[in-house]
């Protein structure tokens, strides 16, 4: 079989899925700095200036995440859309269960073809995106409400002994943090494994934009309409 490169990314993908990716590293090492800033004796100015770096890399991966949420809405079609990201057609679903099915096999035998994204793991991405948004909406609360900044509502509650950020939104904030580290554990994980196993070019492709195909598979993809 004879394997082409076929373009499935397209600029602003790959360029919304860089800039999440290198913030979203950089915020997790600047959190755990912050989060164990009395372990590491840290002094007041250095907790700021950390703090300041932490939410101006916060804003930079909440645009990016801003800018991939509207595409998924402005795009009708193809990988850029809410259609492609999860599987709302037959075909789809039928693509996410024998993912599911290779999965649990263990990855033996030969895996589903997907153009894009895969189904099941399109449905995991959906995920992402809601928690990096309450992530995204927490963090700007705790910095851009803070008394320092001048925030009413921190004033009052700071007047009132209860401290900002209160102890939910932290918690919450930190939750997130996990969560997203866990994330992009399992995503390099799975990139890996797909990487062993197949001939498709899936951890390139983010930077060419083109994944490897057949003209056998891309005909079958166009027949069932998941191209």
């Amino acid at each position: 079989m004879r394997y082409r490169p076929v373009l499935v990314w397209d600029g602003v993908i790959r360029a919304c899925h860089w800039l999440m990716a290198g913030a979203a590293l950089v915020l997790l090492a600047l959190g755990a700095l912050l989060w164990a800033d009395e372990a590491l004796g840290l002094k007041k100015h250095a907790h700021e200036a950390l703090a300041n770096a932490h939410a101006m890399t916060g804003f930079v991966f909440a645009a990016a995440l801003f800018v991939r949420i509207a595409y998924l809405f402005a795009s009708s079609e193809g990988p850029g859309s809410l259609k492609d990201l999860v599987p709302t057609t037959e075909a789809r679903r039928r693509e996410a269960k024998a993912t599911l099915a290779y999965y649990l096999s263990g990855f033996r035998g030969a895996p589903p073809v997907y153009f894009a994204h895969n189904a099941l793991a399109g449905i995991v991405y959906a995920a992402f995106f809601l928690i990096a948004t309450v992530q995204a909406l927490s963090g700007a609360s705790i910095y851009l409400l803070a008394p320092e900044r001048g925030a009413a509502y921190a004033h009052e509650a700071h007047a009132q002994g209860a401290g900002w950020p209160p102890a939910w939104l932290e918690e919450l904030h930190e939750i997130g943090a996990v969560l997203i580290l866990l994330y992009i554990l399992a995503h390099w994980t799975m990139i890996a494994v797909h990487e062993l196993k197949e001939s498709r070019g899936l951890a390139s492709s983010m930077i060419s934009g083109r994944k490897f195909f057949t003209d056998e598979e891309l005909a079958t993809l166009d027949k069932e309409g998941r191209r």
